[in-house]
């Protein structure tokens, strides 16, 4: 679980848009640091075959409050200001994200390495 808020690394946001993960496969948080955490994603009552009423489902906390769960991440960020997401990913990813050019998932590597600008920009002309 990423926190939720424009100090988030774009390795947590990447790793908690790919879960949930096997119990066995739960990665190990990427840097000294982190603020993230893991959750156990629970059977319901009735998948355990009891029959009784399931809770509702929770809330998660953010820098704008409690949200409702389960939350995307990427949603999350997109519903962001254009001030709090140059705050989190640097002005011009925040643009070429807000303009739907790249998404989180752009911004990392299959080596977890944060792609640079010029980078992205080659991904986004291969993409036009």
């Amino acid at each position: 679980m990423a926190t939720l808020d424009t100090r988030t690394c774009l390795f947590c946001i990447e790793l908690e848009k790919n879960g949930p993960y096997a119990i066995d496969e739960v990665p190990e948080k990427p840097h000294g640091g982190c603020r993230c955490s893991t959750a156990p994603n629970t059977k319901s009552w009735k998948e355990l075959g009891i029959d009784v009423k399931d809770a509702p489902p929770g809330t998660r906390a953010s820098m704008n409050g409690q949200v409702a769960m389960p939350v995307d991440i990427e949603d999350w960020f997109a519903d962001l200001s254009a001030t709090d997401l140059r705050e989190t990913f640097g002005k011009q990813k925040a643009e070429w994200f807000k303009e739907g050019k790249i998404e989180i998932a752009d911004m990392v590597d299959d080596q977890n390495h944060i792609r640079t600008l010029a980078e992205l920009e080659s991904l986004i002309e291969k993409r036009n």
